[in-house]
């Protein structure tokens, strides 16, 4: 198996070696890598194209666990658990010096 960065679910958050991502940001990231793979492949960079490949993948089932547990929690779109993350931030953020 080639060596890839961590991408987990964890709490319902996709988390990797550089930080927590929302399910959005996970899902471009694993798209990416999934296009960077076809790319090696068909340069004749077999190595990179697993690489890029079994990232994609792991971003993938990071992304299908963290889904899978915020709507155990209750979360209709799991999506929507990020949305009111930033919100909550941003009203933190906005009132903390009240």
């Amino acid at each position: 198996m080639s060596r890839v960065a961590t991408y987990v679910s964890i709490g319902g958050m996709v988390t990797s070696d550089v930080g927590p991502m929302s399910l959005m940001s996970a899902l471009a990231a694993a798209e990416f890598y999934r296009i960077e793979a076809e790319h090696c492949r068909g340069a004749g960079g077999d190595k990179m194209a697993k690489t890029c490949a079994d990232r994609a993948e792991a971003i993938l089932k990071a992304a299908q666990a963290a889904s899978a547990w915020r709507r155990a929690g209750g979360w209709s779109d799991p999506n929507d658990a990020d949305i009111d993350v930033k919100f909550r931030n941003q009203e933190a953020w906005l009132f903390a010096g009240i």
